[in-house]
């Protein structure tokens, strides 16, 4: 016999990570509140909540993903974020020299063009 087909999309689907889903709204929280404090620079300011928001969605990941601020030159300048897979980070920090495996982030403002950050010399260094 065969099975009955779902009405609806939505029963075909798995159901929100609730984790992700607050770390989203937390993000959003977060990013208002760092705005309205009326002291916050057109990028750095931002950075505390968006690492906080990759390191929630890097642990729902398989394998999962740890999110490094501010990563060392290591002769290709310095990206924001640099991501690790956790094969890569030993008691809590990447082994050095190791090359963030799942790449690496580039936060701009938000009146800056990201197609032409995108193809900058600076990030095509990394």
């Amino acid at each position: 016999m065969p099975m009955p087909r779902p009405n609806r999309w939505e029963d075909t689907m798995a159901g929100p990570n609730k984790k992700l889903v607050a770390a989203v709204e937390a993000y959003f929280v977060d990013l208002q509140r760092v705005r309205a404090s009326g002291g916050a620079t057109g990028e750095r300011s931002y950075y505390p909540p968006l690492e906080s928001l990759l390191h929630a969605v890097g642990a729902t990941l398989k394998p999962k993903v740890f999110c490094v601020l501010d990563l060392a030159d290591q002769g290709a300048g310095h990206p924001d974020f640099a991501l690790y897979s956790a094969r890569q980070v030993q008691k809590g920090r990447p082994r050095p020299g190791q090359v963030p495996e799942r790449g690496v982030v580039e936060v701009k403002g938000v009146g800056n063009d990201a197609w032409l950050t995108a193809g900058s010399d600076q990030v095509s260094r990394y």
